[in-house]
């Protein structure tokens, strides 16, 4: 369950927040070394744990499995980007503007990837 001083950090609120930015774009050429960086720098704080990321992570992989739904997976993905390069019991500094910045850096990172994939195909 997530704790209660991040009440607001619930499953709708990151519907919400890939909802809105979805579709944004980042003006920089960043390598997936230098994302993982901002994401540190944006998130890690001396507050609770990020165990509310996992939890909401995992939460959007149960649904998508249920409902089928493709958003569900794309924000499993995004929040995984974050999962996989922290700790369980790494703390977040409890900005929700900084936890959206992030969120639009994982969105950057999976177009990035994205595109990529394409290109290497293309080049087959």
């Amino acid at each position: 369950m997530i704790r209660d001083d991040f009440k607001m950090i619930d499953f709708e609120f990151i519907i919400d927040i890939h909802n809105e930015l979805s579709h944004s774009n980042i003006d920089e050429n960043l390598t997936l070394n230098d994302i993982y960086k901002k994401i540190e720098q944006l998130l890690i704080g001396d507050n609770s744990t990020l165990e509310f990321l996992f939890e909401l992570r995992d939460a959007f992989l149960l649904e998508y499995l249920v409902f089928k739904n493709d958003t569900y997976i794309d924000i499993f993905d995004n929040l995984s980007l974050i999962c996989d390069h922290f700790t369980i019991s790494d703390k977040f500094n409890g900005d929700l503007n900084k936890l959206k910045e992030a969120y639009k850096y994982c969105i950057y990172s999976s177009k990035k990837t994205c595109i990529h994939l394409m290109d290497m195909k293309i080049l087959k």
